[in-house]
């Protein structure tokens, strides 16, 4: 029993366990988006669906055109964006261990072009 004692004291203090090696358990899809011309769009819709385990997140774009999604495990997201006025955009991230944290900057273009457009005749 003094050995066993002797053991576990040596184990501790040599900072030996038998639990797992704790993991990075934080990833991070960030970035920014913008129109054609480089102005930034603010409440635009960010979605970022997991591509094996369908985990998905959610958020809106602030005033600034940023937003930032945390991720609950490593792997490729289909990340795609919506704001009022513009046609959807979407691309693919990828977080591992070794690259927790993504960043991206994604362009939406003004949705409707002619058909939007107006026409005016002088007289």
């Amino acid at each position: 029993m003094k050995r066993l004692h002797r053991a576990i004291f040596l184990l501790s203090t040599l900072g030996i366990s038998s639990r797992p090696a704790l993991t990075n358990s934080v990833f991070l899809i960030s970035g920014s988006v913008h129109d054609s011309a480089g102005a930034r769009i603010g409440n635009a819709q960010v979605t970022a669906r997991g591509s094996t385990a369908g985990a998905t997140r959610e958020t809106d774009t602030d005033g600034q055109g940023e937003f930032r999604l945390e991720v609950p495990r490593a792997g490729s997201y289909q990340v795609s964006v919506r704001a009022n006025g513009f046609n959807p955009a979407s691309t693919e991230a990828v977080v591992s261990e070794a690259s927790p944290e993504v960043h991206l900057d994604l362009t939406l273009t003004v949705a409707g072009g002619a058909a939007n457009s107006l026409t005016l005749q002088l007289r």
